[in-house]
């Protein structure tokens, strides 16, 4: 399963990615993280379900991890970025299977292909023709779909009731925080840096010693940093040597060429190859 995160998008912050070794004291930070593991025990909630699950560390052992779902959904944000989304595993559907999505739209799965179902029937959402797997056809349009599968369906958890032990799971949570503590371990395979704000831990990385597990089940984290929004008509630098103005609503339009961007792009701080890291005074 090979995870891509959007840039996100707010009014107060801009969002460049980061990978874990840039990560400082003082960096703000928004960390995704994502994890498969199969359900062992089940806490009910307080205010979120606790799924405790079998995870695989980078040299191939066992360790124990924990999933997530709120006890009420609905008090999530609307932005991908600020919730928690758990996924349970299913099998596929047999050759020929159907699925009425929630906009009406009528699906049937071709099996030995690429695990994807096909849109017979249109409806107000999908047109005819349209390829989707089946828990993205199902998934809350709030949350972020990054279960892309061949082999199994991913349906979107609704209820933290319908977890079972030994269902497989896979879980996103994003954090954010202003790093103020960072701990490394190390042994034998692999030294793991680990990110704390306030106490909490939001993130880690790990280098490895030995080549990866075949097979391995998701444990990573995705980084990017929030940089509050400049003031319109600020102007950067980016690393191609082009030249932006912040202009508004996120946005960053280029005036000055590069190897990579040409005058009259406009892209969130965030999509810039590179990113911006010098104002130009």
């Amino acid at each position: 399963m090979a995870l891509t995160f959007p840039v996100p998008n707010d009014s107060t912050y801009d969002y460049t990615p980061i990978a874990g070794p840039q990560v400082q004291i003082g960096t703000n930070l928004l960390s995704m993280w994502t994890v498969q593991g199969t359900v062992s025990t089940i806490i009910p909630p307080v205010s979120v379900w606790q799924f405790i699950i079998d995870v695989v560390n980078p040299d191939g052992s066992g360790s124990t991890g924990v999933a997530l779902y709120p006890a009420s959904p609905a008090s999530l944000p609307s932005y991908w970025w600020g919730r928690m989304a758990l996924w349970k595993r299913a099998a596929k559907l047999a050759d020929g299977g159907t699925l009425t999505a929630g906009d009406g739209s009528k699906w049937r799965y071709p099996a030995g292909e690429d695990g994807r179902m096909t849109c017979t029937q249109p409806g107000t959402t999908y047109a005819r023709g349209a390829r989707k797997f089946r828990g993205e056809l199902t998934t809350n349009p709030n949350d972020l779909w990054i279960c892309d599968d061949a082999t199994w369906d991913w349906l979107p958890v609704t209820d933290g009731s319908t977890v079972s032990v030994g269902d497989t799971v896979t879980f996103l949570w994003a954090q954010t925080g202003v790093i103020d503590e960072i701990d490394t371990a190390t042994n034998d395979y692999y030294t793991r840096t680990a990110f704390s704000s306030s106490g909490a831990q939001i993130g880690w990385y790990d280098v490895t010693s030995v080549a990866a597990v075949p097979g391995a089940l998701l444990n990573v984290w995705t980084f990017f940093q929030r940089l509050s929004k400049p003031s319109t008509d600020t102007s950067f630098r980016a690393a191609d040597g082009s030249r932006w103005d912040y202009v508004g609503s996120s946005l960053y339009y280029c005036w000055g060429r590069g190897t990579e961007h040409s005058p009259g792009a406009v892209f969130h701080r965030g999509e810039i190859a590179g990113g911006l890291f010098a104002i130009i005074t």
